[in-house]
């Protein structure tokens, strides 16, 4: 009795694990099927750069760029390549020039971002070129897309006037961004560009500036009232200069070689 009861026992375990196992393979070959049910395309992508600023040729400005500052950057061979999808990096490349000409995809939407040197907070003598563009993909068809790599900081320079050099024999002007950690310092006789990392939608920039007079001992360091809106590819150029009554000082904003802003503060005539 005991024997018979042990065997019946088994028998339903075996049926049970049989059912159990046919389900598991059930869901798996269904899993299978889903993964598997989006099919794959291809994409073929043309690279090119364009070194104008935002408005007009960035080349045309007194204090803009030198021919060769950009040069490299018309070259797209070296872009590095990212292809994303919702965030996640799907595939990437070094190089352009070693992308395949085809490269196969599953059916979705992506963004191609190509970019060629270091987009850091703040520094000088650095360019950052990046382009950036959607596109989807879909199952047996080739998708082509073009992408034009442009600046991808602000450009800023600083100049000052014969009037504003004869009242102040130091200075500096200071900049800071919600990029920086700390003021990027163009100090006197600086000719160096600096570059600034500007967000997709722009990016405030403050303003300051480090004075000592002429015979004086001692420093002050005064903020420009005026914020500044960067936006990436831009030349911006600042020259200070006295205000002409010995009032106080003022800065002349050139946005891509057009005058935008002249401000004067007038809270530094015991300072003069």
């Amino acid at each position: 009795m005991k024997k018979c009861i042990i065997e019946h026992g088994l028998g339903k375990t075996i049926v049970l694990l049989v059912c159990v196992l046919g389900v598991l393979v059930c869901v798996s070959s269904c899993d299978s099927d889903r993964v598997n049910a989006g099919g794959t395309g291809k994409l073929r992508l043309s690279l090119s750069a364009d070194t104008t600023s935002l408005k007009k040729g960035i080349n045309n400005s007194t204090k803009a760029a030198t021919s060769d500052e950009f040069e490299k950057f018309l070259t797209t061979a070296d872009y590095k390549i990212r292809i994303v999808q919702e965030s996640d990096t799907v595939q990437s490349y070094d190089r352009f020039d070693e992308m395949p000409s085809e490269i196969e995809l599953k059916e979705g939407a992506y963004t191609m971002i190509a970019y060629k040197g270091n987009n850091l907070p703040s520094a000088f003598e650095n360019p950052y070129f990046e382009g950036s563009t959607d596109f989807t993909v879909k199952a047996d068809m080739s998708t082509p897309i073009d992408v034009t790599c442009t600046l991808g900081n602000a450009r800023v320079t600083v100049d000052y006037t014969d009037d504003f050099k004869k009242a102040y024999e130091e200075y500096a002007t200071l900049l800071k961004t919600s990029f920086t950690s700390e003021k990027l310092e163009i100090v006197k006789e600086e000719q160096r560009p600096a570059y600034l990392q500007v967000d997709k939608d722009g990016t405030e920039l403050n303003v300051s500036i480090r004075l000592k007079k002429v015979g004086g001992n001692e420093t002050k360091e005064y903020p420009v009232p005026a914020t500044i809106v960067l936006e990436r590819r831009q030349n911006v150029r600042l020259i200070f200069k006295t205000d002409g009554t010995s009032n106080g000082i003022g800065v002349d904003i050139l946005l891509d070689d057009k005058l935008e802003k002249e401000t004067f503060w007038p809270e530094i005539p015991d300072f003069m």
